[in-house]
């Protein structure tokens, strides 16, 4: 086959790439220079064979001479080079021209009377072959199994594998997954049901080193299945459950402090601590909340200080939506009828509406609090996205 627009180093990365899946037995026969490319890098003239005819990737005869060894590179092999080689490659195989991570494009290699496919001139579909995969963790968003990488090359490198993995021909190996929390919970899955994420989206939990966790958000309502500590330090939520400790460090990070306790990993209620009843309507939780709509102006800063001023510890849980957060109160078992009254007696709104001064602006009118910057963007940043 030929193969433009590479550089020799690119050539022997691919290749090193391949002998890791069969076992170090695949080599040159032939990388002959022919020329400059065009559209950058060189041109070269490639022929793969093997160590051993005996050994994986190894060709075996179909047709009239079925299941006599070859000393040549099977299909298999073939396909994982050129998935293996950079984006920019153009690769020119039987008359096909093609790029890596396109379809492997399997022929008859018989006659007509001994007819044998390409693809199963080989014993891939029944050996135990070894597939660079980086670890495989379990999302606990998702309930699926998920390899996370850097970027978009590290992405399609892995995608490539795990498609070749499944091709024709090819035995996709089972994985397995285990819980380190239930040794009897053991999920076995084909490489092709693997999901592939991004280090800026997922990260694995810092203690069980087992569970993906989304770190971005992908919904208004969107909460982390975990937690990220302030030491840096991120359990997932399977951890939370099964280690109090790690529990009570996460309540204690949450009292008298300006963010939302997520509820679906630790409840208050069984820690010693009780949400405030609305005075005004019996028997509903008083809720409070901050936004973009008339008269969502509360505090949750001022509710700290001013039930702190009173001796009373408390904490917040609550939800966001598109356009405001919405928060109840919790204060520890025997206060709640002190906080409430000591809420009811005192000021601890922003001191203005926020919907009303985004509207005093919106209108070109002036606030002591926001300020509106307007100009035109280029067809370009509207394309691209604005600062990219």
């Amino acid at each position: 086959m030929i193969i433009r627009c590479v550089s020799e180093a690119d050539l022997v990365s691919a290749l090193a790439a391949v002998n890791v899946i069969f076992e170090d037995n695949i080599k040159f026969k032939r990388a002959e220079y022919i020329s400059s490319s065009r559209g950058g890098g060189e041109s070269w003239r490639v022929t793969l064979t093997v160590n051993n005819s005996r050994a994986p990737g190894s060709r075996v005869a179909v047709g009239y001479n079925a299941g006599r060894r070859i000393a040549a590179a099977c299909w298999h092999v073939y396909g994982f080079f050129m998935d293996f080689l950079p984006d920019e490659a153009i690769i020119i195989a039987s008359g096909v021209k093609s790029r890596p991570g396109d379809r492997w494009v399997d022929r008859n290699i018989g006659s007509t009377y001994y007819p044998g496919w390409y693809s199963e001139s080989c014993d891939c579909s029944t050996s135990d072959l070894t597939f660079p995969l980086p670890a495989v963790f379990w999302s606990s968003d998702y309930n699926e199994p998920m390899i996370v990488v850097d970027n978009w090359a590290e992405h399609d490198r892995i995608e490539r594998i795990i498609k070749g993995m499944a091709s024709d021909g090819m035995r996709c190996p089972v994985l397995e997954w285990r819980d380190p929390h239930n040794p009897d919970h053991v999920e076995s899955f084909e490489a092709g049901r693997v999901e592939l994420g991004f280090s800026d989206e997922y990260r694995h939990c810092d203690i069980c080193f087992s569970y993906i966790v989304r770190t971005s958000p992908d919904s208004y309502s969107w909460q982390l299945s975990g937690y990220n500590f302030e030491d840096g330090k991120l359990a997932c939520s399977d951890c939370m459950d099964n280690d109090e400790d790690l529990k009570m460090d996460l309540l204690q990070e949450h009292v008298n402090a300006n963010k939302l306790l997520n509820d679906s990993i630790i409840d208050p209620s069984v820690n010693g601590w009780s949400m405030l009843q609305d005075p005004v309507y019996p028997g509903d939780n008083w809720r409070f909340a901050n936004g973009m709509h008339p008269g969502q102006s509360d505090s949750p800063a001022l509710q700290i200080e001013v039930l702190n001023a009173a001796g009373i510890d408390c904490l917040f849980t609550g939800f966001v939506q598109q356009f405001d957060v919405h928060w109840y109160v919790w204060v520890q078992d025997g206060f709640e009828a002190v906080a409430v009254r000591v809420l009811q007696s005192s000021y601890h709104g922003l001191g203005y509406d926020p919907a009303a001064e985004m509207a005093k602006v919106l209108k070109g009118g002036r606030s002591d609090h926001y300020t509106m910057t307007t100009r035109t963007i280029s067809p370009d940043e509207f394309v691209k996205g604005i600062g990219k």
